[in-house]
């Protein structure tokens, strides 16, 4: 009973997250899916003013573009992840695709999953169950189930 309190709880905090994306088109997608699903979507273009961002707000979770003008995702990905206040925070990869070796190297990096963009509705749903399952267990990364 104590354990439905806190889920419930847990379940009525508003969600932030942030995108480092650079497309248009998946900056549009993604901000409709959140906003109608009550998730505060912050989008940065520029990697290093989303970390400085993360940092003073503390997002539930980061999700990164793989591809990103001037930027290296693993880079950016490893900033994220030595960084005592940033390291908890689960990040997920968007990407148009990928190889293996890239997955790979991200999910050794601390990178929760690999998501196939465009962003949708079911990855919205099921980052936010996980992450309200994880809060209420007192966990802090988060997967897909396959």
């Amino acid at each position: 009973m104590c354990k439905r309190l806190v889920y419930s709880c847990v379940n009525v905090l508003p969600m932030k997250w942030i995108f480092i994306e650079d497309n248009f088109i998946d900056k549009l997608i993604a901000e409709k899916i959140c906003s109608q699903h009550g998730v505060q979507a912050l989008f940065y273009e520029d990697p290093a003013e989303a970390i400085l961002a993360a940092q003073q707000l503390l997002p539930d979770v980061v999700l990164l573009d793989q591809f990103l003008p001037g930027a290296n995702c693993m880079e950016v990905l490893h900033q994220l992840k030595a960084h005592a206040l940033l390291k908890y925070i689960p990040v997920y990869i968007l990407s148009a695709g990928c190889t293996g070796t890239a997955e790979e190297e991200a999910l050794q990096a601390g990178a929760v999953q690999w998501l196939m963009k465009p962003f949708n509705r079911d990855y919205l749903h099921l980052i936010s169950k996980k992450l309200h399952g994880n809060r209420a267990a007192g966990h802090e990364t988060v997967a897909l189930a396959d």
